[in-house]
């Protein structure tokens, strides 16, 4: 008997109809990212934080989610004009509090271990605003940055260079970011961060987006139906 051969037409469909069904299935497991943000909008903010010469200010922050595509903090808008003063972000881990830090604005967990950085960031240098808005200063990371577990953890921005002062943006008030508290640091010589200390019933205003895995949805189709529109 003579074997049957598909005439070429028919071969190039059955092929392409393949990798359709292969595609659809490989979407149909593929991880894709949805960003989940966390942090204070900028229209709570009522006060600002100090870096003054070498002092760190920063913010515990639960993290559900190990990768980072965006970190903002904003100057104040009065600061506007030819500013050359940049900020250098940092990102630690926490621990146990100290048993020297033993008020009551220390919490019994979530110290900031200012000697475990897990991100020592590019310094960022924004001259100019509108004397209005709030100065944005924002790091995007593509790819992510990948935290080395969830949990909670710190940031901290400081001086870049260390000269005079610089004002973020802050919350006089309890609670306004209830995952984390505000914190600030002793004088260093501006190229590292040193024990911190906590700043009661404040927050800093900051903007942390992760990215969170997340299934794409692909609508079902039988092979049937594909054989139908690619006939």
């Amino acid at each position: 008997m003579r074997p049957a051969f598909l005439p070429p037409r028919a071969v190039a469909v059955g092929v392409f109809v393949l990798c359709l069904v292969i595609a659809a299935l490989g979407c149909a497991i593929a991880a894709g990212c949805s960003p989940v943000s966390i942090g204070i909008d900028t229209s709570k903010a009522n006060t600002s934080g100090a870096l003054l010469l070498g002092e760190a200010v920063g913010e515990t922050f639960v993290a559900a989610d190990t990768l980072v595509t965006r970190f903002t903090v904003w100057r104040v808008a009065s600061e506007d004009s030819s500013w050359q003063i940049g900020i250098h972000p940092y990102f630690v881990e926490t621990d146990t509090t100290p048993s020297w830090c033993n008020w009551p604005a220390c919490p019994p967990d979530g110290y900031p271990a200012t000697g475990r950085v897990v991100w020592d960031g590019p310094t960022q240098v924004v001259k100019y605003g509108d004397g209005v808005h709030p100065i944005e200063f924002t790091w995007t990371f593509d790819p992510p940055l990948v935290l080395p577990h969830r949990g909670k953890f710190a940031w901290f921005v400081l001086q870049d260079p260390c000269a005079a002062y610089f004002d973020i943006l802050a919350v006089d008030r309890a609670d306004a970011y209830p995952d984390g508290i505000a914190w600030y640091t002793s004088r260093s010589h501006c190229d590292r961060l040193i024990e911190a200390y906590p700043i009661p019933n404040a927050d800093h205003v900051f903007t942390i987006e992760f990215c969170r895995d997340a299934s794409t949805p692909v609508r079902r189709t039988s092979w049937g139906k594909l054989k139908t529109i690619y006939r």
